[in-house]
């Protein structure tokens, strides 16, 4: 063979080779751009999901900000009628004490009043009468002025 023969061959050997190369490559590179395909499917895919997930997210955001709303709504008014309630308890609270130290204060009167009454009931047994006539005027004042009853507590409490 003649040396442009050979030449030629090696030259054609050349380009195959380089070919085989370029082919190769290429392969290569398809692989590579199928495997990004694939990723880039995948991260759409995520997108939509996460899409849907923030939209759900954005909805229970605004479901639990109005029943938040709505829930300190009625605690402030839970809070408004504990308040009054409270009030109103002080108020019979002051006005069963009242009433209390009413009670114990006529108690002694009536004890008083008792004691007055079997004192006189002693002198007149002394003096020989069998009856129980008293002078009005020998009582003291305020077995005059003792009230009857209690009927002025059934109403309301701050009316003492």
């Amino acid at each position: 063979l003649n040396s442009s023969e050979m030449d030629c061959e090696r030259m054609v050997t050349k380009h195959q080779d380089e070919a085989e190369e370029l082919v190769e490559e290429l392969n290569r590179l398809e692989g590579q751009k199928n495997q990004v395909e694939k990723q880039i499917q995948l991260l759409r895919s995520n997108m939509e999901e996460y899409e849907e997930i923030r939209e759900k997210e954005r909805h229970d955001l605004d479901r639990l900000s109005a029943q938040n709303a709505s829930l300190q709504k009625k605690c402030n008014i839970f809070k408004d009628k504990i308040k009054s309630l409270n009030e109103k308890n002080k108020a019979w609270e002051v006005s069963y004490k009242a009433q209390s130290d009413d009670l114990v204060f006529h108690g002694m009167e009536i004890s008083r009043l008792n004691g007055q009454v079997s004192d006189l009931k002693a002198r007149l047994i002394r003096q020989g009468s069998g009856r129980y006539l008293v002078n009005r005027n020998e009582l003291a004042p305020s077995a005059q002025s003792t009230p009857q009853g209690g009927a002025h507590y059934l109403g309301n409490p701050n009316t003492m």
